[in-house]
């Protein structure tokens, strides 16, 4: 066989990897011979049918003389092997006098091809035709570069739409917010979320459903103060399912700190006619709490959406019948607890689930067999169908690469322009596959500083994005994060002089700033990587790198262990991190969900999630203990002193005055009165106060590609 075919894949919980030889399963694995690895990913390439000897002599033996008993052989290796992992499942399957069959469809990881993405705004258009052409380029290169596991050789897809771009426009000439466009399948009209009062806090004002071709008459089909999440049309075009979001009964606009999203959806279908601008008709259904990440029509009269109920994390495939008020759970082979978006087109289901730290797109079809299934490395936050029913376009916003996934298990990546004051998302075919439509959100941020006088000042104000503002334990000075010539950069600023620290290239959102005690340091988070700098030396590295979103908490220098906060299937730990010579020390501290957690000198302060109290974790004697139970559920630590806790409680964009917890007395007192709620604060400190960013409606437009 080609060496090009030695992709690994996953057999279940099965990690097969063809290059090495070798079976694993969680801790456990297991060595096969040369020839037996052949016969297995043979049949892996070719599982939707059966292989008889002759055809596994040829391939895996490449001719040379053997019995068919060199075959049963290596069979007999694999069951073996597949008994120990699997021993509940017959894995493969001999048909008598045809051959034998692989009965677990394999996930193939699949090589990541680049390309370029053209959609960077107010380019000047012979620059858009350049990177066009280039895009042409690299996309070709690609394809000739990379070979792509076909999981089925039967599949055959016609492929009517366009992967290379050359021009854009915008498709309104408002201004304000307007976001999620859904094209109509008679390809002239558009629905979107229209949101004209800019810079008011968020959640404060009415947001339009609006359909048009994006002049300023647009109809307005409705109107609320909660948030249009989802929209999408049904197969003929006649009706317009729109989901409303709303905070749940007693909650505000955002969860509490470190909690799940989780709110009330109403379901709202129009019946239009839109040559009149006439509403037939309307339902109204019930109110879903929880968690709707996606929604889609299976045929005209039935919905299929993908949720989570109540406070669970667990999403799950349901079906819902609005004229008899039906909901069905859908439960299949393929609807696993990892799924989390599915979509369809003409009876065509795909599937969204997690894969490791990446994701899998599964092809069902309309008799629930699985057609294809494709293993990607980024995580994806969305699919949707491409018109011609090819494959799927998903989009990973935190990697800006929107991914052309095929029924043949073929792939195409589009790169977005490196503008990190820019968000990407919601990307839409047009029906006749030539247009593009998406949503791009500019941000621009101050920070500001709220000291003891209460006089509100802007101590970081240019037209960039600046977050993650921190103050220094002395707090002489503070750092932040900003985007300056489309480039993420770490800056200090003291006595009202600036400083840019970092040198190291940063292609991710800085985040998780964690200041040494004596002022000598600083450690952040970047994408999936820990970075420290070092102010003695003026140097910034890379102290850690590893899956599981790590965020520091604390370094100590001295037995060269980071102590850590890695997150799992949305679960919180925290964790010990051994460097250099100490590196084979990788342990987990907390076992639970943890929330808020803070170092002071060699103490880990923490709170489980939902659970009022306070922990602490001596960092010296590796001791985990209980300090108190009267510190609120959720808070969000800000500072810790010799003496007390400063926090405060809410959710994000919906804050608390700041409050001071004794930890002698287990009393709580206001440290410092808010002028207002619609805030993020960054970070506080008990002689300067709070540094801050407002949470406003910010500008977004919708765009085309063409």
């Amino acid at each position: 066989m080609n060496k090009s075919q030695e992709a690994r894949f996953s057999l279940e919980d099965i990690l097969v990897t063809p290059a090495h030889n070798k079976l694993n399963q969680n801790d456990i694995c297991i060595n096969l011979q040369p020839k037996a690895m052949a016969v297995l990913q043979y049949l892996a390439l070719n599982h939707h049918r059966v292989i008889d000897n002759e055809e596994l002599i040829e391939q895996v033996w490449e001719g040379r003389v053997v019995t068919h008993g060199s075959v049963q052989k290596s069979i007999n290796m694999l069951r073996k092997a597949f008994s120990e992992l699997l021993p509940d499942r017959e894995v493969i399957t001999h048909y008598s006098k045809r051959g034998y069959q692989l009965n677990i469809s394999p996930e193939f990881d699949v090589p990541e091809p680049t390309g370029s993405f053209v959609a960077q705004e107010r380019i000047a258009k012979n620059k858009l035709m350049k990177i066009g052409i280039a895009l042409a380029v690299l996309l070709v290169g690609a394809a000739l570069m990379f070979y792509v596991i076909q999981y089925s050789s039967d599949i055959s897809v016609k492929k009517r739409h366009v992967t290379e771009f050359s021009d854009f426009s915008s498709f309104t000439s408002n201004i304000g917010q307007e976001f999620n466009a859904e094209p109509h399948p008679n390809n002239r009209y558009v629905a979107y979320a229209y949101n004209s009062e800019l810079g008011r806090p968020v959640g404060v004002s009415d947001i339009e459903l609006r359909v048009g071709t994006g002049d300023e008459d647009d109809w307005i089909v409705a109107s609320s103060s909660n948030s249009w999440h989802k929209m999408v049309w049904s197969p003929s075009g006649d009706k317009l399912l729109a989901l409303e979001m709303k905070p749940q009964v007693n909650q505000q606009i955002t969860p509490d700190f470190f909690q799940p999203e989780g709110h009330f959806y109403t379901f709202h279908i129009f019946h239009l006619n839109l040559e009149k601008r006439k509403l037939n008709k309307k339902f109204l259904l019930s109110h879903w709490q929880g968690l709707v990440s996606s929604i889609a029509w299976r045929d005209e009269d039935t919905l299929e959406f993908v949720a989570a109920m109540g406070s669970s994390t667990t999403k799950q495939r349901f079906r819902y019948a609005p004229e008899n008020k039906t909901l069905t759970l859908v439960e299949d082979e393929h609807s696993t607890k990892n799924i989390y978006h599915s979509t369809i087109h003409n009876n065509l289901t795909a599937l969204l689930s997690t894969k490791n730290n990446g994701s899998r797109v599964s092809f069902i079809g309309e008799d629930s067999t699985r057609i294809s299934a494709v293993a990607i490395a980024d995580r994806l936050d969305e699919i949707s169908w491409i018109p011609d029913g090819s494959g799927v376009i998903g989009l990973s916003v935190a990697k800006g690469k929107l991914w052309f996934v095929y029924l043949d298990g073929k792939t195409k990546v589009l790169e977005a322009p490196k503008s990190p004051d820019k968000l990407f998302f919601h990307p839409r075919f047009g029906p006749d596959g030539k247009k593009l439509y998406y949503t791009e959100t500019s941000l621009s941020d101050s920070i500001l500083a709220f000291p003891f006088t209460n006089i509100e000042a802007k101590v970081v104000d240019n037209a960039n994005l600046n977050y993650s503002a921190s103050y220094s334990r002395s707090g002489e000075k503070f750092v932040y994060a900003s985007v300056r010539s489309e480039k993420i950069q770490l800056w200090a600023r003291e006595f009202n002089k600036e400083k840019r620290l970092n040198r190291l290239p940063l292609n991710t959102s800085i985040s998780d700033i964690a200041w040494a005690m004596d002022d000598s340091h600083i450690l952040y988070k970047s994408g999936d990587a820990i970075f420290i700098y070092d102010f003695v030396d003026a140097k910034d590295k890379v102290l850690y790198k590893g899956a599981n979103n790590p965020s520091p908490i604390y370094l100590d220098k001295q037995t060269k262990h980071l102590y850590v906060i890695k997150t799992e299937n949305d679960v919180r730990n925290i964790w010990g991190i051994g460097l250099g010579s100490a590196q084979k020390i990788h342990q987990q501290l907390t076992f639970g969900s943890v929330g808020t957690a803070m170092a002071f000198h060699k103490n880990i302060y923490f709170q489980y999630l939902d659970s009022a109290g306070l922990w602490v974790f001596d960092v010296n004697t590796g001791k985990l203990n209980k300090l108190n139970g009267s510190l609120q559920e959720n808070s969000k630590i800000l500072w810790i002193d010799g003496s007390g806790i400063y926090f405060v409680t809410g959710g994000r964009c919906r804050e608390s005055d700041v409050y001071r917890f004794d930890m002698s007395t287990q009393e709580v007192s206001v440290a410092q009165k808010r002028k207002h709620a619609s805030i993020i604060t960054n970070s506080f400190h008990p002689a300067m106060g709070s540094l801050y960013t407002e949470c406003n409606v910010r500008e977004s437009n919708i765009l085309i590609l063409e």
